[in-house]
């Protein structure tokens, strides 16, 4: 069995909503800074030529990429909130926060496989959009 070929590379990243400041960023690295400190996530807010890096706190929550995108070919992260297209499904609970399953080691979006994304749409996320759950 050939492993090398069989194992696929994903894309994996990460975002981060700052509670504080009330603000959305991709530009996050996950990492270690000292042995002491296992898991840090530091967040950039300066510009990319100029980067301002600062460590993660708990006023910072981190979401990471699922590795698809919707039918408008838009990122998908934890915590956005997607909605199914009404014309396939039908019905009237189409929306629904994307969330890691514990249990079943995968990522979850009211029941749905990962294989149809393509009738999904990325209409926000809990910390910016959060009314949209209501």
């Amino acid at each position: 069995m050939d492993l090398k070929n069989q194992t696929q590379q994903r894309e994996i990243k990460f975002r981060a909503w700052d509670k504080k400041l009330k603000q959305m960023t991709n530009q996050v690295v996950i990492g270690n800074t000292n042995e002491s400190n296992w898991e840090c996530a530091l967040v950039n807010y300066g510009e990319k030529t100029a980067p301002q890096w600062k460590s993660a706190s708990k006023s910072i929550v981190v979401m990471q990429f699922t590795g698809k995108k919707d039918k408008e070919g838009k990122e998908i992260y934890e915590g956005d909130i997607i909605e199914f297209d009404r014309e396939e499904w039908g019905g009237n609970d189409n929306i629904h926060v994307v969330t890691w399953d514990e249990r079943d080691a995968k990522w979850s979006w009211g029941g749905g496989s990962s294989s149809d994304m393509e009738f999904r749409k990325v209409i926000g996320n809990i910390f910016e959009n959060f009314e949209l759950l209501k």
